[in-house]
């Protein structure tokens, strides 16, 4: 199995299924544009002060600089207690 990234999050795989009686290709794509996503961490002083020292734009920017990607890329949809839970999504489209 062969796996290939032709363009950001697109994957094909190819599978070469050959011996001296059959020789077959299978070729299938997957396209991801989003994805969606939920993290939960523990952050000393809790939720309050989670979103005293900057919330879901610290998020945000802790998280695309550590994917080396733009904040564009992410949205975030909601963050709550327990300890600190972030849902997110990753787009591959910076403008949706």
């Amino acid at each position: 199995m062969t796996l290939y990234s032709s363009e950001r999050y697109k994957l094909i795989t190819i599978f070469d299924f050959s011996n001296s009686n059959v020789d077959v290709k299978i070729r299938f794509g997957l396209e991801v544009t989003q994805l969606e996503c939920s993290m939960r961490f523990d952050y000393e002083g809790g939720f309050t002060q989670y979103e005293e020292d900057g919330g879901g734009t610290k998020f945000k920017t802790d998280l695309a600089s550590a994917l080396g990607i733009s904040e564009n890329y992410l949205n975030i949809g909601n963050m709550y207690e327990g300890s600190v839970v972030v849902e997110y999504t990753l787009q591959t489209d910076e403008n949706s």
